[in-house]
């Protein structure tokens, strides 16, 4: 006896299913896609954090030597007993940062490096020449001064002296604002006792510490009320994009994520046959199946129904066709 096999799916996978899968596969990709940026962020702070705690130990050491931080004033200390010909004043932390290497307090570029949008390669490591010595874009930290002279560290030891990643501002390094998106909207900052930590940012580039912004003066502030912190830009290299303090693409992503779900559900409301759709399917698998064999040996089942019944099973090993006499009997059965 044949047997006519029923697919459930005569037409296979439709459009509509295909387009939501690819739907479901660039959503997917959309929701995974900030992963790699911010390990990234994160491996790049880190990096800042430990160069800052080398440039503690040599900013230490340097004082230990000369009396203070890095100045005006401790540049002729410095040339009186090393003979280098590095400039080591001026209006960068580069020149001052100099100071350390010409002492052969800091044996490596390195240690000055952090990501910015300033500086986006790590020194080459070449300081014999004035030319070569942490040249613009090798110094990615300001130096906090206090004013034009280096902040004493018997003062309190909780003030900061170099900090990272500062903004750019109109093609210029920022004395005031804070890079938000460089380091996942932390800033690396670098205390007088060597200890480093990391600041949140607010929308306005200002990193806080305690409760109020880092360069806030006054009562209940670490720098008092006679102290005046200014920040000494690094160096810039060629600024390769644009960093912005109030950039924030959280929302943009959950509003793409939101428009490509809304359309998934749309195709797939397409792509669910409809009721009179499924009714015609049905009908049309009805008059190809065979009568069950259930159906034959049913009691309820009228005895010339059935004869009809095994006599279309019958006619169908024999190639016929007679079912729209038998509609009627299963029908009835």
């Amino acid at each position: 006896m044949k047997t006519l096999k029923h697919n459930p799916h005569p037409g296979g996978f439709s459009w509509g299913m295909v387009i939501a899968l690819i739907i479901v596969v660039a959503l997917a990709g959309l929701v995974t896609l900030p992963i790699q940026p911010h390990c990234g962020r994160r491996s790049e702070q880190t990096e800042a954090v430990n160069n800052a705690r080398q440039i503690g130990l040599a900013m230490l050491d340097f004082e230990i030597e000369y009396g203070r931080f890095p100045d005006k004033t401790t540049e002729p200390k410095v040339i009186a007993t090393t003979g280098s010909k590095l400039r080591m004043t001026g209006h960068t932390a580069n020149d001052y940062f100099r100071q350390l290497i010409a002492a052969d307090i800091a044996q490596s570029e390195i240690m000055f490096f952090a990501k910015t949008a300033f500086s986006n390669r790590k020194p080459d490591d070449r300081f014999d020449t004035a030319d070569d010595a942490l040249k613009p874009g090798d110094v990615g930290f300001g130096y906090l001064m206090n004013g034009d002279t280096a902040f004493d560290n018997k003062e309190s030891p909780g003030r900061v002296l170099v900090c990272a990643p500062l903004a750019v501002e109109d093609g210029h390094v920022s004395t005031l604002r804070f890079d938000r998106d460089m380091y996942d909207q932390k800033a690396v900052v670098l205390k007088m006792d060597n200890s480093v930590i990391s600041l949140n940012v607010n929308r306005a580039g200002e990193a806080i510490l305690g409760s109020k912004p880092l360069l806030a003066t006054g009562e209940g502030t670490v720098w008092g009320v006679d102290a005046t912190p200014t920040v000494v830009p690094p160096a810039p290299g060629e600024i390769r994009f644009a960093s912005s303090v109030t950039k924030n693409s959280g929302p943009m992503i959950w509003i793409v994520s939101a428009a490509l779900l809304i359309v998934f559900l749309l195709l797939m409301k397409l792509a669910r046959p409809t009721a009179d759709q499924s009714r015609a399917g049905s009908l049309r698998c009805d008059s190809h199946r065979p009568a069950r064999s259930p159906v034959i040996g049913d009691p309820g089942c009228h005895q010339s129904d059935q004869r009809k019944l095994r006599n279309h099973m019958i006619a169908l090993d024999d190639g016929g066709d007679d079912t729209d006499e038998v509609d009627g009997s299963r029908r009835r059965c």
